[in-house]
């Protein structure tokens, strides 16, 4: 087969066009500057300088540069030691936001009481996710108890 019985002359054109077309209305979106309206940290990675000294590696962290916080250190009410309210004022003197907190509850599972209480205290910080990474095994027993886990959680919201 030679080249002229795949394509005609007028059929090269127009995809030579097409092609050059496409090529400049592309070039135009990858040239553009992407914008990225700030960087986030997940605490768990830092999670025993938090432990150590929480208000010296937030402002490590917000001195490097990051804007948004996933927390992981909730337990009895408080974040990090903190009560939410003087949490809440730490993150954001330093300039940042919390947009996220992976929880733990307690060995009995989650319930509706601790359930409850956690989104109750995640409020308070303006949380807008709440993530339980796991259930712990006492808890998931029966397909009935991660029902009543799910029923409870969907109860909070």
């Amino acid at each position: 087969m030679t080249m002229r019985n795949l394509h005609s002359r007028r059929d090269f054109v127009k995809l030579a066009a097409a092609g050059t077309v496409g090529a400049v209305v592309l070039s135009n979106y990858s040239c553009k500057k992407a914008e990225i309206p700030g960087i986030g940290i997940q605490l768990y990675t830092i999670r025993d300088a938090m432990e150590a000294d929480p208000a010296g590696s937030l402002k490590r962290v917000a001195d490097t540069g990051y804007r948004y916080l996933e927390l992981a250190g909730y337990a009895d009410g408080k974040f990090y030691g903190y009560e939410p309210a003087e949490f809440k004022k730490l993150v954001n003197d330093l300039g940042m936001e919390i947009l996220s907190s992976h929880t733990q509850v307690e060995a009995e599972g989650i319930t509706l009481e601790n359930a409850t209480k956690m989104a109750e205290d995640h409020a308070k910080l303006g949380v807008k996710y709440c993530i339980q990474p796991w259930v712990v095994e006492e808890a998931r027993t029966t397909i009935a108890s991660y029902q009543k886990m799910a029923s409870d959680w969907n109860q909070v919201g």
